[in-house]
């Protein structure tokens, strides 16, 4: 998507510099709600959005110790805290996409978490979303097998088929939130498990092409946690089903809004809560 560079901007401020590669990314009109200052604090904001030569974009946000969502970070909290994270990042994307915009390119690269201690000492993580309003521009020249690897699974199936050809001008890709909600879907499921909902394959004639992603897409799931256990705090049958749902290859077999997803993992905890007592 493009490089990112260390910079000290006014007040001797560090900032991030996010070179965006016009043969691979396409900046959408999304990136102009990030530039709300009041905008929610989960979202990360573009300070400032400037274009240059050969449709080079240039995003400058705030510089923030942060990583990646992955099991082993979030390992390090409880399960409730987990998928209490998770409820907080739906409710962020919510409110994005009451200004109708669709963040498109949910991945574990963009789901950054910022490691906080608490007075009472205990490790917790804040969520932050990077990278609205950018979108992928198909281009087998760049995007080879490794590259794919890496986006294709987080990436709702109609996603994947309307990806915008690098000879395509067209207009900007329409996508709508279910969009979202089958990459938060997986996003929580790799959290969880270590595992992503399925792994696509290879090739014969060697290498990961769109159309065994697509093959992929829907095939194999696995499970979030194998059984109840009141330890948890969660009912795991009830989050596995959340998941699922997320999941569903069809958009209109989802959930149809963030709001809604983030009710039913509340509900998964309050489930958890109930069967402990």
């Amino acid at each position: 998507m493009g490089e990112v560079f260390l910079a000290t901007g006014e007040n001797e401020q560090r900032v991030a510099i996010k070179v965006i590669d016009p043969k691979t990314t396409r900046v959408l009109k999304g990136v102009s709600v990030c530039e709300d200052q009041d905008f929610d604090k989960h979202i990360i904001k573009y300070r400032e959005v400037r274009s240059g030569p050969r449709k080079t974009y240039y995003l400058v946000t705030d510089y923030l110790e942060v990583k990646p969502v992955s099991f082993e970070l979030m390992r390090r909290i409880t399960h409730e805290e987990l998928v209490g994270t998770f409820v907080v990042v739906a409710r962020s994307l919510a409110g994005l996409h009451s200004k109708g915009v669709v963040h498109g390119n949910l991945k574990a690269t963009n789901l950054l978490m910022r490691r906080e201690r608490g007075k009472d000492k205990r490790i917790r993580f804040f969520p932050i979303v990077s990278d609205v309003g950018l979108s992928y521009i198909w281009d087998p020249d760049v995007f080879d097998s490794e590259a794919l690897r890496s986006i294709a699974p987080y990436m709702a199936p109609e996603l994947v088929e309307r990806l915008p050809s690098k000879t395509g001008e067209g207009e900007d890709p329409s996508f709508e939130a279910t969009a979202d909600v089958y990459s938060l879907g997986v996003l929580l499921c790799e959290a969880m498990t270590n595992r992503l909902p399925f792994v696509p394959g290879a090739e014969e004639n060697g290498g990961l092409t769109l159309d065994s992603i697509r093959q992929a897409k829907g095939k194999r799931r696995y499970r979030i946690i194998v059984k109840n256990d009141p330890s948890y705090g969660i009912d795991i049958k009830r989050l596995n089903e959340a998941v699922w749902r997320c999941l569903e290859v069809q958009p209109d077999q989802r959930f149809q809004s963030m709001e809604a997803l983030a009710d039913e993992l509340e509900a998964c905890l309050d489930g958890g809560a109930e069967a402990s007592e």
